[in-house]
């Protein structure tokens, strides 16, 4: 005997609350730019060596950690310098004050 419920049978038992989502647009200030801006140009290497290889497909987990460090760079430069795996050109954005030529 197997018992089977779908989404509508379970909608009234979770009593949820509609979902909502407000986007909200935000300026970085220079330092932040620039931070952002140099993360972007070292994801942008690493993704195109996954392309020029071909591999992009048996790579998707790296791909998505590449993704995943974009939006912690949004958040906060101390989520890419200390959450895991930080790179060389991330600390030296980290530690400009705007302006930085560590992406050249």
């Amino acid at each position: 005997v197997m018992l089977r419920r779908t989404k509508e049978q379970r909608k009234a038992d979770l009593k949820l609350p509609p979902l909502k989502v407000d986007i909200v647009y935000l300026e970085l200030d220079d330092a932040e730019r620039d931070f952002y801006d140099c993360v972007v140009a070292k994801t942008a290497s690493n993704f195109d060596k996954y392309v020029k290889k071909g591999t992009v497909l048996h790579n998707y987990a790296h791909i998505f950690e590449l993704l995943s460090r974009l939006r912690q760079a949004v958040d906060h430069p101390y989520l890419v310098l200390h959450g895991g795996v930080a790179d060389r050109t991330s600390s030296a954005a980290a530690a400009s004050k705007g302006n930085s030529d560590v992406c050249e």
